[in-house]
């Protein structure tokens, strides 16, 4: 896990465990109550542990949701975009874009040198979104 998870449920645990502490020595031992030692503060220290405990569980699952959602978006995207069979239409210019060999063809599609070969995409702005979600979910294109 992550060492912010692991430091939040460690603080949650600790407030459980002292509120729980407190609670038993409020109801076995009268003589602690001039010294603060009631049901009330076992009762809150023991509450603020398990709230802080929900929100280390409430972050963890935040982030897991994130994190799958992004590895969800960029296999999509992958998916959507199959490796050339055939080439269609004659090669009308070839450029580069954003460092890759691209080939424009007569019917308007592009195709793009990625790591795993050519791929077709209908147009420069697929190409473009393409790149775009590899990059936001920090995956190298390809």
């Amino acid at each position: 896990g992550h060492p912010m998870f692991a430091a939040v449920f460690a603080i949650g645990l600790g407030f459980v465990l002292l509120g729980a502490a407190l609670l038993w020595a409020a109801l076995t031992m009268p003589h602690l109550l001039a010294l603060g030692v009631n049901i009330a503060t076992g009762l809150t220290t023991l509450l603020g542990g398990v709230i802080v405990l929900v929100l280390g569980l409430l972050l963890r699952e935040a982030r897991l949701a994130r994190l799958t959602l992004r590895k969800a978006s960029a296999s999509d995207v992958r998916a959507a975009v199959a490796p050339l069979d055939e080439a269609p239409a004659p090669v009308v210019e070839e450029k580069r874009v954003r460092g890759r060999a691209v080939r424009v063809r007569a019917d308007g599609s592009i195709e793009a040198a990625l790591e795993q070969g050519w791929f077709r995409f209908d147009s420069l702005n697929h190409l473009h979104e393409y790149l775009d979600a590899l990059e936001r979910a920090n995956i190298p294109p390809g």
